[in-house]
């Protein structure tokens, strides 16, 4: 199993979009980091994929940003 996470805010409609569209598709595998008061996760965030933008997928060492690129790479490889 790919090592899979997605970070998010609670607030961000694209997150919201996101989280979702993994709840109506039951979507097992995924873990879902919340930044919005995590600064490890806001870091993480940075670190990993070297901007501040969520969400962000990331996966096996890549970071993936746009809601519709998040999900359509959900529906394929969940």
């Amino acid at each position: 199993m790919k090592d899979v996470k997605l970070y998010t805010t609670e607030s961000c409609p694209y997150c919201i979009l996101v989280k979702d569209f993994i709840a109506e598709n039951n979507i097992e595998g995924v873990e879902i980091v919340d930044v919005t008061y995590d600064a490890k996760g806001k870091r993480d965030v940075l670190m990993l994929g070297g901007k501040m933008q969520v969400p962000m997928l990331y996966v096996n060492e890549t970071a993936l940003y746009e809601s519709k690129d998040i999900v359509e790479w959900l529906k394929n490889n969940m």
